[in-house]
């Protein structure tokens, strides 16, 4: 079975993005990508798709029935 963060290691990216002085864009993600203590990492090449971004933009306002300018 595979290891899974619980809420308190889960919450902790979120906690210390909000509580610390990075650049805004900065991404912490946990160490190992699943536990650890959060560190700033990069973004996956996935995550910085434009096409794919417009896919789920569109997908999202389709689904929620909600569209921002």
């Amino acid at each position: 079975m595979a290891h899974l963060a619980d809420p308190d290691q889960g919450a902790r990216a979120s906690l210390q993005a909000l509580t610390t002085d990075l650049p805004s864009g900065t991404y912490l993600a946990p160490r190992f990508n699943r536990w650890g203590r959060p560190r700033v990492t990069g973004l996956r090449k996935k995550a910085r798709d434009p096409v794919a971004a417009g896919r789920l933009w569109e997908l999202s306002a389709e689904l929620t029935d909600c569209d921002w300018p």
